[in-house]
Order: C-alpha cells, then sequence, then structure tokens
C-alpha cells in the first residue's frame, strides 16, 4: 500500500509540472487571458505578453520576448541570441547571459542581473528613456531615471561574475524613432554585404 501510494504522488507531481511547464520551439504564442507557469522559448519562437500572469521564462536560441503588459511573478532568463523587448508589465528579475540583447521602454523591472561565464565584448542592453533624468549609483546599484512616457523607474543592476560592469553594457536612447533607424541600419548593413561580396 505504501508503494502504491508513493507512486500516485510521484504521478501527481510528474502531472503538475507538465502543466506548469511549456515548451515553445516555432510559432508566435499570444498570451491575454491566460495565466502559464513556466514558459521554455527555443529556435525562432516569439511570444507576446499582452497581459495576465507567467511564472518564469526560459530564452534560448534566436527566439523573441515582447512584454507589453501583464506581471511576470519569477524571472526571465535571456541567453544565446535571444531578444526581449520590454515596455509594460511588471517584473521581479531579469538575468541576461551570453549574446542575449535586451530593449527597455517602459514597465516596472525590479533588477536586472548579469549571469555571463564569460566576458561579452560590446553593448548588450538599449533602455529607451528621457537620457537628461538618469542617473546611476555605483555604491548601490541602481539606475533610476523616467520612461519616454513620463514614468518613474528605478533598476538594479547586478553583475554576479565580476567580468564587467552591467552599466557598461547599456546603451541610452532618448528618442523611439532612433531604435528603429539603428536596427534599419543594421539590417541594410547585412544585406548590402551579402549581395555585395568580392
Amino acid at each position: 500500500m505504501k508503494k502504491l501510494l508513493i507512486f500516485f504522488w510521484a504521478v501527481l507531481c510528474c502531472h503538475n509540472l507538465a502543466i506548469n511547464a511549456t515548451t515553445i520551439t516555432n510559432g508566435v504564442l499570444n498570451i491575454d487571458g491566460e495565466d502559464y507557469g513556466q514558459l521554455y522559448v527555443r529556435n525562432d519562437a516569439v511570444v507576446n505578453v499582452l497581459g495576465d500572469t507567467v511564472s518564469t521564462f526560459y530564452l534560448g536560441d534566436n527566439s523573441s520576448l515582447y512584454v507589453i503588459d501583464g506581471t511576470i511573478t519569477g524571472s526571465i532568463l535571456a541567453s544565446d541570441q535571444s531578444r526581449v523587448n520590454f515596455s509594460g508589465g511588471f517584473i521581479d528579475e531579469i538575468l541576461v547571459n551570453r549574446e542575449c540583447e535586451l530593449q527597455l521602454s517602459g514597465g516596472a523591472i525590479h533588477t536586472i542581473k548579469s549571469v555571463w561565464y564569460e566576458y561579452k565584448p560590446g553593448k548588450m542592453i538599449t533602455i529607451n528613456c528621457d537620457t537628461s533624468k538618469t542617473q546611476y549609483n555605483i555604491t548601490d546599484g541602481i539606475l533610476k531615471g523616467e520612461w519616454l512616457n513620463g514614468e518613474s523607474f528605478a533598476i538594479q543592476l547586478i553583475d554576479t561574475h565580476g567580468f564587467s560592469n552591467l552599466y557598461e553594457k547599456i546603451t541610452f536612447i532618448a528618442e523611439p524613432g532612433s531604435l528603429l533607424l539603428i536596427t534599419s541600419g543594421f539590417f541594410y548593413q547585412k544585406m548590402f554585404n551579402r549581395y555585395h561580396t568580392t
């Protein structure tokens, strides 16, 4: 009887884990009106968070996450060449690793933590905000400022491995159109290089 109870308990635990963990490998998932547990986003999948609650995101490969509204009760772990665009909603922690890209333009973000295991040169985080009101306190690692809509933010920057100051990985842009110009210039250069090789 005791073995039978242990078996049923194990099946119940595995069933709950399967319900609360979802893997998206391709296509687009819009989250609006449903609560999710953990989401694993891989390959070229795109997830749009338009509302409601997700506990944790794990992004890898070339996946993309767009958070427009809603609450992420756990964290976002962005790795590989994944992209995170956070423009609204609430999150406690975003962890950045490897060659991921993070673009911030709104919302409430408590902490950004680097978990790089090796030094990666260059800027990896873009923040669209009022650059004249941005202040960084190197002692406590708090970055304060205002989004372009006038809402204030205070984000704690934490570098867990000490390879470089996380603040040095940030590019500040004052106008939303600037990001579009930078992105289009990057794609133009890639296409030019592809078709004009010698």
